[in-house]
């Protein structure tokens, strides 16, 4: 229950959802562009013609990027960048996997395409994919047969602690593992 929160002075930022994708739900790419090897300048970059689109989207620098880096190794995710065929930046996303659940939990892509083969890369991972996103974006358009939707409320203290409350989602795929260039 998101009230509870309030008395240890957290709030709602703003509301995300989840969204269960499956591999039917994204055509079949090649892997060309995606990569593990991680440049924070680009990143940077993304981010920012990422959230040039929306109001009070936090300010990330190069710093930012390594610090997250070390944080999601740590906890055993992983994050990938996507590159467009002229090798620019077109988005990346924060993975980890969790009692079989793959979770993309951000995305930050700056076209349908390179969306589809963040997510491409992933389905290939696993058979399903949970994917968090804000509640402005809609990304159920995309999908023609429609896809599972689970809302969040995402919760912010005085010091900038994300603390997200999350639904299991079951996954049914068999592939194991977490695969890494």
């Amino acid at each position: 229950d998101p009230e509870l929160y309030k008395e240890f002075g957290f709030d709602v930022v703003y509301r995300r959802k989840q969204m269960l994708i499956k591999r039917a739900d994204v055509p079949q790419m090649a892997d060309h562009g995606i990569t593990y090897r991680l440049d924070y300048k680009h990143l940077v970059k993304v981010y920012s013609q990422f959230t040039a689109k929306f109001d009070g989207m936090m300010v990330r620098d190069e710093a930012y990027f390594r610090d997250l880096s070390y944080e999601v190794e740590a906890q055993g995710g992983k994050i990938l960048a996507c590159y467009d065929s002229q090798g620019e930046i077109a988005g990346y996303a924060v993975l980890y996997l969790v009692d079989g659940v793959l979770t993309l939990q951000e995305i930050v892509y700056l076209d349908s395409r390179s969306l589809m083969k963040i997510l491409n890369h992933c389905l290939q991972l696993r058979f399903e994919v949970v994917v968090e996103v804000s509640e402005a974006e809609q990304l159920e358009k995309l999908f023609s047969k429609g896809c599972s939707e689970f809302n969040l409320d995402e919760w912010i203290d005085s010091e900038d602690l994300r603390v997200i409350p999350y639904k299991t989602v079951a996954n049914e795929g068999v592939m194991t593992g977490f695969s890494a260039d």
